[in-house]
This record gives C-alpha cells, structure tokens and sequence, in this order.
C-alpha cells in the first residue's frame, strides 16, 4: 500500500524533473498557468463528447454487471 504510493510519488517526482531540465514543454507553460479565454462552442463540444463517452462507458460497463449477475 503505502509502498506503492511513495515509490509511484518518486516515479512521478523523476518524470517531472526529467521533463523540466530537458525543456521539453517551455513552449507551452504559458498556456498552462495563464486564463485562457473561453470559447463556448469548444466547451460545447467537449461537454457534449465527455457525456457521450461517459454514457457509452456506462452502459458498456452496466451491461457486463447485468450478465456477470444472471449467469451465477
């Protein structure tokens, strides 16, 4: 438990690190801490992808519930 968690903490720890001294993301850390302006259409559009998907995976996951239950 506790192992996993210090050592995927660690894991995470050297990734960054690694990504930070190589500068492999300086292009985009304006974009990353900066207010980005909405755009309502792109918003709709992801909302609307996120609940499509979520619902899919729902109903994907829901329907292996319902045979796993009726075939014990």
């Amino acid at each position: 438990g506790y192992a996993y968690l210090v050592l995927d903490l660690i894991y995470l720890l050297a990734l960054l690190s690694v990504i930070y001294f190589f500068g492999w993301l300086e292009e985009y850390y304006e974009g990353f801490f900066s207010y980005a302006t909405p755009n309502a259409s792109a918003i709709r559009l992801m909302l609307s992808n996120a609940i499509t998907y979520a619902s899919t995976t729902l109903l994907v996951h829901g329907e292996w519930q319902v045979f796993i239950f009726f075939s014990r």
